[in-house]
């Protein structure tokens, strides 16, 4: 008998909800459930500029294309996005849609430098009804065109690139108030943590990355008081020391397999020159003619082993200092860059086309640069600032260089483009 009866109480509840759905003597009507979700977005479509980027779709309705839906959510992710991974990826937009068939445009900002996204989006209505996944689009992001790499208050320079293009090891000074002595420090080329090398109680300055990666040499007078050329691994900061005759004076350059280095020095019975020798040290064979001349703490090999680029007055009687190259085995000099004002310190690219030095003039430093081959210089810096000591990444995309912008001395590397000359 209690079973007929709840049998009946349930029939009675599903007849009154039926009359007043199929609209009884009161009037009811039946509600209306919505299904039909946004349409799909099938022509995003994105461009970039550095760290920003720029996108653009036509905007679904409520009910595919018609009426305006309620949300956007837009998405990125290092792999392409699909319904599996839509939750793990970053969230970028989450607004209103425009009216269906509406153009819309955003732009995104601060994302991850030097690396390749993907980006999707889906929408909703008010119930919610959610889209599918809107086609995908990849992008990759570029690394500003000007990065401050360090930003320490003590002076930092002779910036010199590891061979893998992922780290650059420097020279720090003293701190504003004339204490501490100068270092070797090493930091991510995009900026970061920096790793002490060398230093105290010693100076070392003018460090250079061997084409091995495993040392870099550095100039400094910590063996018994002598001025010359050590080396230290990276990874164990065991220090070494290349004993070369004449001693160098200046930064020495790796030859590109990393058997010789090249130096300038002077020895006291045939004078000043550019000096070669092998990479263990021994006695050096001078490849410049001119005994009597004076030559730059800075020389930088040729990519292909042939030459070595050095600044020098040569034989003008204005004294300014030029750039020049000499074969590697020894020969006759040729000039590269002779404007007003000194030319110094020149760094070659790694397809051997171009020298990238710095420039003096009126009592401005700027970075410049010139084709191996000859033809116009171009200036690369414009800053007030003094931007000096030039070293091109091994991937050949950018400039290392040190500039007191930031009020002392840091580490910046800049974008290399020779068709661009706008103000850096």
């Amino acid at each position: 008998m209690r079973q007929k009866f709840r049998m009946l109480a349930a029939f009675i509840v599903v007849s009154f909800a039926v009359g007043v759905g199929c609209g009884g003597d009161d009037g009811g009507t039946t509600p209306v459930v919505d299904v039909r979700p946004p349409a799909a977005v099938s022509d995003l479509a994105g461009t970039v500029e550095e760290t920003s980027a720029t996108f653009t779709w036509t905007a679904p309705g409520d009910d595919g294309m018609a009426g305006r839906a309620a949300v956007y959510d837009m998405r990125y992710s290092t792999s392409p996005l699909t319904e599996e991974i839509w939750s793990d990826g970053a969230q970028v937009v989450d607004r209103k849609p425009k009216e269906g068939g509406s153009l819309e445009i955003e732009v995104l900002y601060r994302l991850p430098a030097d690396t390749t996204l993907f980006f999707a989006l889906k929408t909703s209505d008010e119930v919610p009804n959610w889209s599918g996944i809107s086609n995908v689009v990849e992008i990759r992001t570029r690394l500003p065109r000007l990065i401050r790499v360090t930003t320490s208050d003590r002076d930092d320079g002779s910036p010199t690139w590891s061979p893998d293009n992922t780290r650059i090891a420097y020279a720090r000074g003293s701190t504003p108030e004339g204490f501490g002595r100068l270092n070797i420090f090493v930091v991510p080329s995009g900026g970061g943590d920096e790793t002490w090398l060398t230093g105290e109680p010693w100076d070392d300055s003018m460090p250079s990355w061997s084409p091995t990666g495993e040392r870099i040499a550095f100039y400094s007078g910590r063996v018994s008081g002598y001025n010359g050329t050590n080396i230290v691994n990276v990874e164990t900061r065991e220090l070494g020391h290349i004993t070369t005759d004449p001693p160098a004076d200046s930064r020495i350059a790796w030859s590109p397999d990393g058997t010789k280095i090249a130096y300038s020095g002077r020895d006291p019975g045939n004078g000043s020159g550019i000096w070669v020798v092998s990479a263990e040290g021994g006695r050096a064979t001078r490849i410049t003619p001119d005994p009597s001349n004076t030559y730059g703490f800075v020389l930088a090999w040729s990519p292909d082993g042939e030459m070595i680029a050095y600044s020098s007055p040569g034989d003008e009687e204005d004294g300014d200092r030029d750039i020049w190259v000499i074969p590697a085995a020894g020969g006759q000099p040729r000039r590269i860059a002779y404007y007003v004002g000194d030319e110094v310190q020149p760094t070659w690219s790694p397809d051997g086309k171009w020298i990238a030095y710095t420039r003096v003039l009126g009592g401005n430093y700027d970075i410049w640069m010139i084709a191996v081959d000859g033809g116009q210089a171009v200036r690369l810096t414009t800053d007030p600032a003094q931007d000096v000591q030039p070293a091109w990444s091994p991937d050949g995309s950018r400039i290392a260089f040190s500039s007191n912008r930031s009020g002392n001395s840091n580490i910046w590397t800049l974008q290399v483009d020779p068709l661009r000359t706008d103000e850096r």
